[in-house]
């Protein structure tokens, strides 16, 4: 699903090469969130419209490290171990890629989608993906 994105990026051909499992990761707080942070700074409330729109990108941080922290519990209770979480807009796995996500999504999150320039709406959305691995046996 992700070619080209994929297959034109070192960081994802060299995080999943040896995956036997991948995961494809999103958290989202909504649309509320950013629109009422709007009206605090339309209506001159800037500071905060500022800390709303900061408290809101720490939550969805925090949402996706739990995801992240149980895909790997998941992955662990089946010998897995894990890479690091990669994100479109990393390194060389272009931005574009998000609009895999969204279209994986469209039936059960159907207000996530993304702007020409790759991003997303709403904006306190964060997409991943993530490899299991098969631990390396040991040769004595």
């Amino acid at each position: 699903l992700f070619h080209p994105y994929a297959e034109e990026s070192s960081d994802i051909r060299r995080l999943l090469s040896r995956a036997t499992e991948v995961c494809l990761m999103v958290a989202t707080l909504g649309p509320a969130l950013e629109h009422r942070a709007r009206d605090y700074l339309a209506h001159r409330e800037t500071f905060r419209g500022y800390v709303l729109d900061r408290m809101g990108s720490y939550l969805v941080e925090h949402v996706i490290r739990q995801l992240d922290a149980s895909v790997e519990k998941h992955w662990a209770a089946k010998g897995l171990r894990c890479t690091k979480r990669y994100s479109p807009g990393y390194g060389d796995f272009h931005i574009e890629a998000q609009s895999v996500f969204v279209k994986m999504l469209s039936h059960t999150m159907p207000n996530l989608k993304m702007t020409a320039r790759g991003l997303l709406l709403p904006e306190k959305t964060v997409t991943a993906i993530k490899g299991g691995l098969m631990p390396e046996i040991l040769s004595g």
